[in-house]
């Protein structure tokens, strides 16, 4: 693969992964607000799931293992059938 073909795979990933982290904050503000838990909670778990996969699949492990563990932790969310508001706070910065 040429330099060329990894620059254009690395900005294509970057793109769809901030367009994803759009969506994943309109559901984790939508989860804030007290809608509902079910769909919200499986938009965002899709978002972080795909980055993890698609980082991973890049070589880009720092990412795959901040989006490994920010997946974990809403996966603890997901038991509670609410999402904490320190919690909502810590996904949107991460």
């Amino acid at each position: 693969m040429t330099e060329n073909t990894d620059n254009e795979e690395f900005f294509e990933f970057r793109g769809e992964a901030l367009e994803m982290l759009d969506l994943a904050e309109s559901h984790l503000l939508s989860l804030e607000e007290g809608q509902n838990f079910k769909s919200n909670y499986d938009a965002v778990f899709r978002v972080f799931h795909s980055i993890k996969g698609a980082s991973g699949m890049m070589g880009l492990d720092s990412i795959q293992h901040l989006m490994h563990h920010l997946e974990s932790l809403l996966s603890k969310a997901k038991d509670w059938q609410e999402l904490p508001k320190e919690l909502t706070s810590y996904f949107l910065t991460g």
